[in-house]
């Protein structure tokens, strides 16, 4: 009798401790922040906490179909990030595009002093403006004769050059001139030909670079 309560005795210890050693496994995968093995899936992998990826190969991360990354990205804290809220990009470096680019925006903006600069030793642009002004000489042209006024040209200064483009000029009347003479003004000059002519205000469409 005491043998059978002896050999019953070690039997649930036995099981009381591959019971423990079953939990206390489990546990520790549980906790476990290095997995040494391969992991392969059908169903869907949650992780929670911060997920760090290190690999010794030259191909750190590889994923063969489309990425959802519901929460902005950012590499390298400052090199390159998309905002989450607004699609907003930042490319700390250079931006290198070897096919045609679509800009649904004409504002471009530079921290810089270079806007921009065309061809292989190019001309460098660090400004870009134009719009419309109202142009009117007032009165008659006498025949030849030169006449110039002044044109309203928000942000051109007397660095900029300027190009205009006239606009229902009257008969034998010659435009001739065009340059930014003080800030924010353009002067255009006129000259008629051949006869006097009666002069009514215009708009014309000018373009200034720098």
């Amino acid at each position: 009798m005491k043998v059978k309560e002896w050999l019953k005795s070690k039997i649930v210890i036995q099981v009381g401790l591959a019971s423990l050693i079953t939990i206390l496994a489990v546990a520790a995968l549980a906790g476990a922040t290095t997995i040494g093995t391969n992991i392969s899936t059908s169903g869907t992998l949650d992780v929670t906490g911060v997920t760090t990826v290190v690999n010794a190969s030259s191909t750190l991360l590889t994923v063969s179909g489309m990425a959802y990354l519901n929460g902005g990205l950012t590499m390298d804290t400052n090199k390159f990030s998309v905002a989450d809220a607004t699609g907003n990009t930042l490319i700390g470096g250079t931006l290198g595009v070897t096919g045609l680019s679509t800009l649904a925006s004409t504002a471009v903006t530079n921290a810089s002093t270079t806007l921009a600069t065309f061809g292989s030793g190019g001309t460098t642009v660090s400004g870009l403006l134009w719009g419309t002004c109202s142009v009117g000489f007032g009165g008659t042209l006498d025949v030849d004769t030169a006449s110039t006024t002044n044109c309203t040209a928000t942000g051109v200064t007397t660095s900029y050059k300027v190009f205009m483009t006239p606009s229902n000029l009257e008969p034998r009347v010659v435009f001739n001139s065009a340059s930014s003479t003080a800030d924010n003004t353009i002067q255009v000059g006129i000259y008629s030909a051949s006869s006097s002519v009666s002069m009514t205000p215009q708009t014309w469409t000018w373009m200034a670079i720098k």
